[in-house]
């Protein structure tokens, strides 16, 4: 059942993250079209791709946890034994997990102050705190996500994979 609702929630945010990029360059094609033959293209559509990048990077940063795609330096955990490579992940994704829950604290205090004052996007009719709302969200989706992983790596450790050529493998990669 766990897994049926991961799965679900890993699709759900490959479409997310890949409806904007779509819809942005069928946007950019008919922005092209009408410049070239209208001389009069869509105004709002630069402001509507950084909200798009933006939107992208912080989902992209939130997947990129799920499948272990963030830089880091593994030297050190290749160098070591199983156990300690488990207790030096699970402190890593501990910091992590901290460190995302304070700047998502201090995002959602930014987005109910943009709520407040009720600031309008320069170009859309939106109001500003809209496309800034995934900030929050995606910083919330990053701590759950490395949660998760922080499970996994508490199971690794107390129940350590038998083979000899799983732990070699396990950890090596990254």
């Amino acid at each position: 059942m766990k897994d049926k609702v991961l799965h679900v929630l890993d699709v759900i945010e490959g479409y997310l993250l890949a409806i904007p990029f779509v819809l942005l360059c069928v946007l950019i094609v008919v922005d092209i079209a009408m410049r070239t033959f209208f001389q009069s293209g869509l105004s709002w559509l630069e402001e509507f791709g950084r909200y798009v990048l933006v939107f992208g990077t912080f989902l992209g940063a939130s997947m990129a946890i799920r499948t272990d795609d963030h830089p880091r330096m593994t030297a050190l955990l290749v160098a070591v034994p199983h156990t300690v490579r488990q207790i030096l992940k699970i402190v890593g994704d501990l910091i992590c997990i901290v460190g995302l829950a304070v700047v998502d604290y201090y995002s959602w205090l930014q987005i109910a102050s943009m709520m407040r004052i009720g600031t309008m996007t320069s170009t859309l009719p939106v109001p500003l705190w809209v496309p800034y709302v995934i900030i929050p969200i995606a910083l919330c989706t990053m701590a759950v996500r490395y949660v998760i992983e922080t499970v996994k790596d508490i199971r690794l450790l107390v129940h350590p994979p038998k083979k000899k050529d799983e732990l070699a493998t396990e950890g090596g990669e990254g």
